[in-house]
Formats: C-alpha cells, sequence, structure tokens
C-alpha cells in the first residue's frame, strides 16, 4: 500500500516548515504549497507544488499529483495566511482573498467530486455484468416457453415474436433498474462512510490519516500565501513529539490507521489555522462559544475564514492559535524575527525596548502544535468538537514573557521597559493604524481534554529549549 498523503499549504512558513518535516520523517508523502519562497533543501519524499490561492492555480494539480495512483490524501493543513495586522488593515480585500481558503475548498470540492465518480465507476464496472447476465438469461429462458406453446400457427409465431420483443423489453427494464439501484447504493455507502455532503459540521465524514498546519500570531509579513519568519540562533534540525508516529516505519503505526478503512477512501481532515484576534479583548480567558467581535480586520478575515470551512467541509478541524513560539524552523529562515528570538536578541545585546504590561495572550508552543496536528488526524473520527483554542496554560502579558526569558537564558532584564500598549503609538507601514485587542488569553481545556494532550507552560518550555534537558523541541 502507498503510504498516506499529507498537503501543507504555506508549506514554507514557521509552524507550516516543522510538520512538513515532520510528518516526512514519519514516512508520509508530503505535498508542500507554496507562492513565492520555497526552502533551497526538502525531504526526499516532500514535492514541491507553486499555487496562487488568490487565483486558485496549481491546487488541483497539487492535489491530483499527490493522489496519483490511488495514494490516500489523508489531511489537507491550511497554514497560509496574511498575518500582519497593520497589511490586512491596508487592504482588507487582499488579506481576504488569501485568509478566506475559498479557492482552495473549491479545489477540494472538485477533486473530490472526481475522486468519487472514479470510485464508483471502478465498483460499478464490475457490478453491472452479473445482472446483464441475468437478464438475458431470463429473455432466453422467456422466449422458449413462448416458442413451446405456439408452435403450429403463423398467428401464434407472430404473437411468439411479438411476446419474445416484449420480453426483450422487460428484460432490460429489469436490468437498468437493478443498475440504478446499484448506482443508489453506492452513493448511500459513499453518504454513510464521510464523503463531503454526508455529514454535519460538527461530526462529518472520517478520514485516514496524517497531516500537518499551521498557526497564526504576532508579527510581521509574510510571502503572499504563507509564511511568517524566522531569526537569529535558537538552533534548528529535529524536534521532539509524543504519541504515535504516521506512515508507517520500523516506529510508526503502518497503514492501519490510515488510508481509508474497508467501507473505501474518506474525505481528507481539513485542518484551518485561526487566530486568538477572532475575540475583541473585553475579558480574559476565552472559549470557543463566546462570541466573536473581532476589533480588526485580521481577525475579521479569519473569523470569514472559519465559517467557510465550518460550511463547506465537514471533516475539518479549526485551531485558534495564540503567539506561537519555539526554536529555528527546521527547513529554511523566514522573513522576520520571530516572537522569542526577537525578545532573546534584544536581551543579549542589552537594548532597551518598551513591553506591553497590558495585553494579554497565551503563547503556545510549537512541539506541542505538532502533537496537536498529530492527535487530531488519528483521533478525527472520534471527535466531538471542531473548533478548538489552542493557547498554552499561561495568561501572559508581553513584558511576562519578556522576563520569563531573560531568567530562562541567563540574561539581565535591565533592559526591558514594562509600559502600557497606549504609551506607544501603534501604526504599520504608510501609517496605517492598527486596533489590538487588550485581552484574548484563552481556555484552551476543550483541546486539552478532548485530545488528552497537556500544553506547556511558557516557563517550561523555555527551559526545554534554552537549556540541555531531555525534552528538545528539536530531536
Amino acid at each position: 500500500m502507498s503510504p498516506p498523503a499529507v498537503l501543507v499549504v504555506g508549506g514554507s512558513g514557521y509552524i507550516a516548515q516543522f510538520l512538513v518535516h515532520h510528518f516526512a520523517q514519519s514516512g508520509c508523502q508530503v505535498g508542500l504549497c507554496y507562492h513565492s519562497t520555497l526552502p533551497p533543501s526538502l525531504p526526499k519524499n516532500v514535492t514541491a507544488f507553486k499555487v496562487d490561492l488568490v487565483s486558485g492555480a496549481g491546487l488541483a494539480e497539487a492535489l491530483t499529483a499527490l493522489t496519483a495512483g490511488g495514494r490516500p490524501l489523508t489531511a489537507v493543513i491550511n497554514c497560509a495566511a496574511i498575518s500582519q495586522p497593520a497589511a490586512c488593515e491596508r487592504d482588507p480585500a487582499a488579506a481576504e482573498a488569501i485568509n478566506v481558503p475559498t479557492k482552495l475548498l473549491d479545489a477540494l470540492e472538485q477533486w473530490w467530486a472526481a475522486r468519487q465518480v472514479a470510485a464508483a465507476a471502478a465498483r460499478g464496472g464490475g457490478g453491472e455484468q452479473q445482472p446483464a447476465a441475468q437478464g438475458a438469461q431470463q429473455q432466453q429462458q422467456t422466449g422458449q416457453q413462448q416458442q413451446a406453446e405456439q408452435q403450429q400457427q403463423q398467428q401464434q409465431q407472430q404473437q411468439q415474436q411479438q411476446q419474445q420483443q416484449h420480453g426483450k423489453k422487460l428484460g432490460l427494464a429489469k436490468l437498468l433498474s437493478r443498475i440504478s439501484a446499484g448506482a443508489a447504493g453506492l452513493v448511500h455507502h459513499h453518504q454513510a462512510n464521510g464523503s463531503s455532503s454526508g455529514a454535519d459540521a460538527n461530526g462529518g465524514g472520517r478520514s485516514s490519516g496524517t497531516g500537518g498546519m499551521r498557526g497564526f500570531s504576532s508579527g510581521g509579513p509574510r510571502d503572499r500565501n504563507g509564511a511568517t519568519g524566522g531569526s537569529r540562533g535558537l538552533g534548528s534540525g529535529r524536534y521532539g513529539t509524543s504519541g504515535p508516529r504516521l506512515g508507517g516505519g520500523a516506529d510508526g503505526g503502518g497503514g492501519g490507521s490510515l488510508g481509508g478503512g474497508t467501507g473505501g477512501e474518506q474525505p481528507p481532515l481539513l485542518i484551518q489555522f485561526s487566530t486568538d484576534q477572532v475575540y475583541d479583548g473585553s475579558k480574559q480567558r476565552w472559549r470557543e462559544d463566546d462570541e466573536c467581535r473581532p476589533v480588526n480586520a485580521y481577525g475579521r478575515s479569519k473569523l470569514k475564514a472559519e465559517q467557510a470551512v465550518a460550511a463547506r467541509w465537514p471533516n475539518h478541524a479549526i485551531l485558534r492559535s495564540s503567539i506561537i513560539y519555539g526554536p529555528d524552523p527546521p527547513l529554511a529562515p523566514v522573513g522576520r524575527t520571530l516572537f522569542l528570538q526577537f525578545i532573546d536578541s534584544v536581551l543579549q545585546d542589552q537594548r532597551p525596548t518598551p513591553f506591553y504590561v497590558d495585553e494579554f495572550r497565551s503563547p503556545v508552543r510549537v512541539r506541542d502544535i505538532v502533537r496537536v496536528v498529530q492527535t487530531l488526524i488519528f483521533r478525527q473520527g472520534e471527535l466531538k468538537h471542531r473548533l478548538f483554542n489552542m493557547g498554552g496554560p499561561d495568561r501572559l502579558s508581553r513584558a511576562d514573557m519578556a522576563l520569563a526569558v531573560a531568567e530562562a537564558h541567563g540574561h539581565s532584564p535591565a533592559c526591558i521597559q514594562s509600559v502600557p500598549a497606549a504609551s506607544v503609538g501603534r501604526r504599520g507601514a504608510g501609517g496605517v493604524a492598527v486596533v489590538s485587542p487588550a485581552d484574548i488569553s484563552m481556555d484552551s481545556s476543550r483541546l486539552e481534554q478532548e485530545l488528552h494532550l497537556p500544553l506547556t507552560p511558557f516557563k517550561t518550555a523555555l527551559e526545554h529549549i534554552f537549556k540541555a534537558h531531555d525534552h528538545h523541541d528539536h530531536q
């Protein structure tokens, strides 16, 4: 059996690189969709596809090529976004064209419909021969009986011929009836086993498989269809995850839970990254069922993305991510300084830098995200919910985070300037004002309880990242 496939959209970005690397190591065939920036060196079982999420160009070709020869596609992970709030405010329509995955959903629906038609034709082609043979046999028996009953008279012979013709029509009608019934049964089978049209938004069809994803957090620009950046030296290479491996191999689970069950191939799990900025910041510890009233264009575009995915692809999981932190990406640098690396470089150089004391987030470790994605894919048929907050257990201001990094890495905190957000004019390129929610700390207990995955406290994660410890983000 072919190893399962995973498609990562926006695959040159920060979290996407960790996921591409992880699932490639797990033995999966990985498709990496990019628009303008491609890592210079990729694992041998990773295939790159140039796509445009605004026009949809390249998406159909990527899906077709990745699943050639009947290879099962187990997950599609949408990591692409314009996530810089100022860029979204400057051109909301352009941001929405990429952040709302309309063209990706179009391509998925068309690919899956074609896949189902091909499967139905393959199954129906073998199933029509038996009813056809039975119909011909019935016609022959009817003709023989009529001929035996009306032998001597010309009138009876003419009647016999008419009856034979009538018998043929009846036989054909029976045959068509059986073919129609068989096709209806096949459609029912696909719907009962999880086709994209046969499941509700909270308990959609199962898939088989493996996958990856990408979060959106604070920070700078990405390329047109994807990627946040990386910076200076927290190391790169391998990163640890716990839980089962995907795709087989000596330490893998083989193909038993991947690639579709005996009832036929199931639609892939679509993992869509969203953001904590769908919340308006008016309280702390937001939960998934709280009303969303985003205060900026970025949050509004991501909320529309959630709604589009939930409406059009039942087998989905939406992850509202906070600030993502971890070591340098494993495949290539990205186009901006990452949050943790920025703090560490400021402290190392002792550059006086303001950090807000009155804006709160729930930073989440990259290693935890990989584990979340892996577990979602393995357990997608058991999910009670399809929408999850994905933030770490701590409610921290940026000043809190900077002080924690100073302590963990042995830097002096003297250069940390703790200031209220209102004291710093927040404008992007071109002088565009950006509204930022004050408190979008999240309660992620739904994710922890449903997936049985505790998320790592910020200080504990920093010890793992900065010090020689048994549990590294790189393995």
